[in-house]
């Protein structure tokens, strides 16, 4: 699967573990580590109905105003945001844009 973003603080943390935003940055060190691995663990996927069975990523939709948006879990606090969307005219979900990590309890 094809992972994307527009947050240059995710890259940078999924990089190199440190970036410019202070709310990152303070996160734990293993839920820094949950994230690369969340990360990785997507990008293994081939197509987002596989992902969808993977029961420790409990992917679900949102609701309400994050209603385009989907969540995984990074860990038993933490949730990961993302878009997916297919890649030119295929009709199997192949991409995934990573929007921000979320507390699972804090409001969009």
């Amino acid at each position: 699967m094809k992972v994307t973003t527009d947050n240059k603080d995710l890259l940078d943390l999924y990089t190199t573990g440190q970036c410019k935003d202070k709310k990152l940055n303070k996160l734990q060190p293993q839920v820094k580590r949950a994230f690369v691995k969340t990360i990785n663990k997507l990008k293994c996927y081939e197509r987002v109905e596989l992902m969808m069975r993977d029961n420790g990523l409990n992917y679900e939709r949102l609701s309400g105003e994050g209603g385009e948006f989907e969540s995984v879990r990074i860990n038993l606090q933490y949730r990961l945001i993302i878009q997916t969307s297919a890649d030119g005219e295929e009709v199997t979900i192949t991409n995934v844009k990573l929007i921000k990590i979320t507390n699972h309890y804090a409001d969009l």
